[in-house]
């Protein structure tokens, strides 16, 4: 009977205090999926729900919501937010979630509730999620507590920025800073989303020229990013449009010059190691001065196929091959391997360090950052003729311009160039 007249109470309140449930864009990762509701043994099923993770910056802790929570799907009692859920690693790279928090304010601080809450999250993604809530009706009485059970199943919506990135300083000659993660990970041992180049949204299930954006369904005619009428209408760009770079994350930061990836290769200026964390394989990059990076061991992603996982690291630059007419549907990228003597090879004759693929595949990008005081010099390169000049967005300019320019020279080699 009490449960009954605690119902009754719940109903009434849920009349008077709900609101229309509002689509709003909110911080962190989101999940789609549907939401299961069982109210004293009668379940209700919601589908197109969403919920939204913000992960800490070492993977180890997040903050989890479910906003505009609703009883029916058509209006909302307020939101659930808890904070430091623990996240620990379980089997094949799956996530275990735990975390609880009291206090809850709904309809405007009207209800308070206590929430705990446990979950799991594959490695592709997939989320269940269980959302235990008691509605406090009579703190005195708990007998009166009305239990919500929530069930969330659904599955990362790829292309997101999961966390804020943190752009580390290497102590690099040119003052370039390095994202401490890939583009859409959520600690910086996931390998995160696999894009084709120029490609801004990942988790396609397939990577074939028939699903590739800058060409006709073929190697053999380009749409953008083209050099030579054999392969399509010339427009003479070979460095990604902002709009086109995935990992322009924020003001000055972009996908990594083939230059900035030949400084982070150079054993003058970093050590690579093999590391694992959470049985994902990798390369601790550190710099001179003691700080460092991991790039996962990710592997690519061509056709329906995923190639040399955790054996191999594969990262797009921002610029195309522009060093053989036949492979001008190519762009330039940086590999590593994990060699059978568990040590990482950035050696060229391993396949390794700087090379080029086609630009259908599916591979990671890591973040870098150029900022207008990086101390980078005017650069000159001895007979060879400046042939393309770039700013950081990638627009070709006539001549280099005051500022930080990507300058491109007859011999091949492509420079970033201060100009005072």
């Amino acid at each position: 009977m009490k449960k009954i007249y605690s119902l009754l109470i719940f109903c009434a309140a849920l009349m008077t205090m709900t609101q229309a449930v509002a689509q709003e864009s909110h911080p962190g990762v989101r999940y789609d999926g549907s939401i299961t509701i069982d109210l004293f043994g009668s379940k209700t099923t919601l589908e197109n729900q969403s919920v939204y993770i913000v992960n800490s910056a070492d993977g180890t802790s997040c903050e989890f919501a479910l906003y505009d929570f609703s009883l029916d799907g058509e209006s909302s009692i307020g939101s659930i937010e808890v904070p430091n859920v623990k996240i620990a690693a379980g089997a094949d790279n799956t996530k275990n979630y735990s975390g609880e928090k009291d206090g809850i304010e709904l309809a405007e601080g009207d209800i308070i509730a206590n929430c705990t809450l446990d979950g799991t999250e594959t490695s592709d993604g997939t989320m269940a999620m269980n959302i235990h809530v008691v509605w406090v009706m009579d703190p005195t009485n708990p007998e009166s507590n009305v239990p919500i059970e929530v069930t969330f199943n659904g599955k990362k919506v790829p292309g997101q920025d999961v966390v804020k990135f943190a752009f580390v300083d290497l102590g690099l000659p040119s003052g370039t800073l390095w994202a401490n993660m890939n583009v859409g990970a959520s600690s910086e041992e996931d390998p995160g989303d696999y894009v084709g180049w120029g490609e801004v949204d990942g988790g396609k299930s397939d990577y074939s020229w028939a699903t590739y954006k800058w060409c006709n369904g073929t190697q053999d005619i380009m749409t953008k990013y083209v050099v030579d009428p054999a392969y399509g209408q010339v427009d003479n760009k070979t460095v990604l449009d902002i709009e086109d770079d995935i990992a322009a994350v924020e003001e000055f930061a972009g996908s990594p010059t083939t230059v900035d990836f030949e400084e982070l290769l150079n054993k003058d200026n970093c050590t690579w190691e093999l590391e694992t964390i959470n049985g994902r394989k990798g390369a601790r990059v550190t710099g001179k001065n003691g700080n460092s990076i991991f790039l996962p061991a990710g592997g690519f992603k061509t056709g329906t196929r995923h190639s040399t996982d955790n054996s191999a690291g594969c990262f797009w630059s921002n610029s195309l091959c522009t060093t053989q007419a036949k492979y001008y549907y190519n762009a330039n990228v940086m590999r590593f391997g994990v060699s059978r003597n568990n040590t990482i090879s950035i050696d060229p004759r391993d396949h390794n360090g700087m090379g080029f693929v086609p630009r259908n595949y599916g591979y990671n990008v890591r973040p870098v950052k150029h900022t207008k005081t990086s101390g980078i010099e005017n650069v000159e390169v001895s007979d060879a003729k400046i042939i393309k000049v770039y700013n950081l967005n990638g627009m070709e300019l006539s001549e280099p311009a005051k500022g930080l320019n990507i300058v491109v020279y007859s011999n091949g080699v492509t420079k970033k160039v201060l100009v005072k």
